[in-house]
């Protein structure tokens, strides 16, 4: 695929017409911003054309933002070897069933861990967003909804300032939550569940026994695994006594997270 987007040079020839390709040739008209005050060099990995000169044509504007290129998700590790690259921006939709931008966001890492990539999204799936601020070692992820944030995510991004936008940052929290949650009810047997259920009802070690037909030191080595799967969960539940969580504060913490 061919670039989306060129640079025109005032008193510079007119380069070459390229052949047409799928990704059609895009010329700036926005005011040039003067190189002396250039710093952020911006590259766009955009399927959307339209979009991606649009993208390009509101960063150029901004002082201190210079777009080097505009092409497809696929051609972005060529141009960050060949030009000077400080920020990418890369779509995150998948193209041909594959999220070609996760994929393109770990080889630029791999590359150059000095670029900073930023996702732009319509998705709202939150595993998606997850791996591509995990796996795709994205310092941002913005939907395209909010692309007036973007030219200040750049700025952020560049300085190395970490910021989530509340766009996704939503998404994120509760995908994390949910995965906690479930790593923490893989380690709770249905055994342990119920007699969380009964204490939480008001019933104590021995009555919990009597009615299961256990003996209460088994009732109490239950509870005493919750309270360590806890804490393996929980890091700062770490510095706070087992017997402390045998009663009203296990089940409290059980039942927020719907375990119980």
């Amino acid at each position: 695929m061919g670039r989306l987007f060129q640079f025109q040079v005032s008193g510079a020839a007119e380069p070459p017409r390229p052949r047409e390709r799928s990704c059609a040739t895009y010329r700036s008209t926005a005011p040039r911003t003067r190189r002396i005050n250039v710093s952020i060099h911006v590259l766009i990995g955009e399927e959307d054309a339209a979009f991606g000169r649009y993208m390009a044509e509101r960063l150029q504007r901004e002082p201190g933002l210079q777009v080097v290129d505009v092409v497809c998700g696929q051609e972005v590790i060529g141009r960050c070897r060949q030009n000077r690259v400080d920020v990418v921006l890369l779509d995150l939709l998948p193209t041909c069933g594959s999220y070609v931008g996760i994929d393109v966001s770990i080889e630029v890492h791999s590359l150059n861990q000095g670029i900073r990539t930023i996702f732009m999204s319509n998705l709202n799936d939150e595993e998606i967003v997850l791996h591509a601020m995990t796996y795709g070692k994205a310092v941002n992820c913005i939907a395209k909804m909010y692309c007036g944030d973007i030219p200040e995510a750049v700025r952020s991004a560049y300085a190395g300032r970490s910021s989530i936008h509340h766009s996704t940052a939503g998404v994120l929290v509760r995908k994390l939550t949910e995965t906690n949650k479930e790593a923490l009810a893989a380690q709770i047997t249905e055994r342990q569940i119920t007699i969380l259920k009964l204490l939480e009802k008001g019933y104590d070690k021995k009555q919990i026994a009597e009615k299961l037909h256990y003996t209460e030191q088994s009732i109490s080595n239950e509870v005493y695994k919750v309270s360590t799967a806890l804490k393996s969960q929980l890091p700062y539940l770490a510095a706070v006594r087992a017997k402390k969580l045998l009663t009203k504060e296990l089940v409290s913490i059980v039942k927020k997270m719907d375990i119980i």
